[in-house]
């Protein structure tokens, strides 16, 4: 993850966005798997997007497939949005090229099944956001030539510009046909890791099935 809060209000939707903050690998707000440093050319999966009920004004969690740019730009992610703004869902996708957010429009509920996906390579960066069920894409891409090194599949917490804002409650985010440069997930033995606020796991990581390709982040008590 990179050491900078990265945050995007959308004048339609004014929400928290997904941020990747805090220099110690072990302790930034993310659930989910991460690779090794190695070439990485995509990193997708699928994931239900689970009911929710808003009880705050403003929290929000992404479930994400992302690439990372270590020596230039940095992250760029494909993203299912699940957060709360003045107590009313909402669901939608975000797309992330080297730290810049777009709001892609893409028609999405709870219960479908959608599938992000972030490219990287010498034709730049793609990004991918297919809601399966209702047939709506979003797609956003960059033409600068890039070398990523690092994928990332799972669950990120969301930012105001000042503090991590709570989390929805979503209970658990299956994720499926979960892969990296068109292989397994667990092909590449990637680390798990859980989201913490404070001392305190708020997003365990499940084991990976054993082809490698499925895990459930759940939201803890």
């Amino acid at each position: 993850m990179s050491t900078g809060v990265l945050l995007i209000l959308s004048a339609a939707h004014p929400v928290a966005a997904a941020t990747k903050m805090h220099a110690n690998p072990t302790r930034y707000p993310f659930a989910g798997y991460i690779t090794s440093p190695t070439t990485i050319t995509s990193a997708a999966t699928t994931v239900i997007v689970p009911s929710f009920t808003c009880t705050k004004k403003l929290v929000a969690v992404t479930g994400d497939a992302t690439v990372y740019n270590s020596s230039g730009p940095g992250f760029s992610s494909a993203m299912v949005h699940l957060g709360c703004f003045r107590k009313k869902e909402l669901v939608r996708a975000y797309a992330q090229i080297d730290n810049i957010f777009s709001f892609p429009t893409v028609t999405m509920n709870p219960g479908d099944t959608v599938a992000p996906s972030a490219t990287c390579g010498a034709s730049g960066i793609a990004i991918s956001i297919d809601d399966t069920t209702t047939g709506s894409v979003g797609t956003a891409s960059s033409s600068t030539p890039e070398v990523c090194t690092q994928a990332e599949i799972g669950d990120d917490a969301a930012s105001n510009g000042k503090v991590i804002v709570p989390l929805p409650a979503f209970g658990s985010l299956a994720f499926t046909n979960a892969m990296v440069n068109g292989a397994a997930l667990g092909s590449i033995t990637p680390t798990a890791n859980n989201l913490y606020e404070g001392k305190k796991n708020v997003i365990m990581t499940g084991v990976l099935t054993s082809a490698g390709t499925a895990f459930t982040t759940t939201q803890g008590p």
